[in-house]
């Protein structure tokens, strides 16, 4: 998710490993390398909005 630049949160995680939100949210390991990796999103500034312009421009 990172390399993508998407968004890291407990459902889009739960999707791509194929797992409920529930499991996430119990699993103490998993619930801190998501919210781990948020606020690490977070802090960074998002570089993919400073850079938006540059994706998909001029395929019009």
């Amino acid at each position: 998710m990172r390399h993508r630049h998407t968004a890291v949160t407990f459902q889009a995680v739960a999707r791509k490993a194929g797992v409920s939100r529930a499991f996430l949210y119990e699993n103490p390991e998993a619930r801190n390398l998501i919210e781990t990796a948020r606020e690490r999103r977070e802090g960074a500034g998002r570089p993919e909005r400073q850079h938006g312009s540059e994706v998909g421009g001029g395929l019009a």
